[in-house]
């Protein structure tokens, strides 16, 4: 018989199975040292034409299940699988899709969720994390698989939008703080501009309440060490790159203003 690892690491490859149902429970759910609970995701793009320009990119988002608005997909990291492999997991279950994860995470941004409050239950009679407090690790995906059926299809639409639109309605801060870091990486700090928002990373911490309850703070940090019991050791990020990628970043907004 197939483990659950086994089968999500399988399902995780490109034409592989598709899983029937999301895995449920939290009896194998992460958390780091504070009590946070631990959270993977997937930013899924991809490109219209042969040049891969921000003229050109979709982004693959999701109707929420609890209101109104468009996510990312994410969910539980767990204690049997990589953080890469828990991402693509939650990819596949929530939105369909499946793909390549570029090499380095995003960050992990710090929010507050209101569906694990201290001293709530959860399915499997464990308490969610103090305050609600979570951390998600968050990837970009390069879509090479659009799956017609998925686990969450009856529950979930899958949306393809710009840049421009993904970032108008993300129901999230933090995951709209996630979507800029990858514009920022990418060098197209000019959509960030046109948006109105600050091309040097200035959203760095977010507040704000959302409609189904999460208490956004969006607060990128770079991991550098994941140990094995699940501490998370990092760096603060400034606009969604490394600390010492500040000169790249005054660099790249140089030459858009040539």
């Amino acid at each position: 018989m197939t483990s659950p690892a086994t089968f999500s690491a399988i399902s995780n490859v490109i034409g592989g199975p598709v899983p029937d149902e999301s895995r449920q429970g939290r009896l194998r759910q992460r958390y780091d040292a504070s009590g946070a609970r631990l959270v993977a995701g997937c930013i899924p793009v991809r490109f219209s034409g042969c040049v891969q320009s921000y003229q050109h990119v979709q982004v693959c988002m999701v109707t929420s299940t609890s209101g109104n608005g468009l996510v990312f997909p994410k969910g539980g990291w767990e204690d049997d699988e990589s953080v890469e492999s828990a991402a693509q997991r939650e990819t596949v279950e929530e939105a369909g899709v499946r793909g390549v994860l570029e090499d380095s995470p995003l960050g992990v941004f710090l929010f507050a969720s209101g569906k694990h409050v201290a001293g709530s239950a959860g399915s499997d009679g464990s308490d969610g994390a103090p305050g609600g407090r979570c951390k998600a690790y968050m990837f970009v995906m390069h879509v090479a698989e659009e799956l017609p059926s998925w686990p969450e299809s009856r529950d979930r639409q899958r949306i393809w939008c710009s840049i421009s639109e993904a970032s108008r309605r993300c129901k999230h801060p933090w995951m709209r703080e996630a979507l800029h870091a990858w514009v920022r990486r990418n060098g197209w700090q000019v959509l960030l501009l046109e948006a109105g928002a600050t091309a040097n990373g200035g959203a760095a911490a977010a507040v704000g309440a959302t409609a189904n309850g999460h208490a956004a703070v969006a607060v990128p940090v770079v991991p550098v060490a994941v140990e094995a019991g699940g501490q998370v050791v990092s760096e603060p990020l400034v606009g969604g790159l490394a600390a010492g990628s500040v000169v790249g970043l005054q660099q790249q907004q140089q030459q858009l203003q040539e």
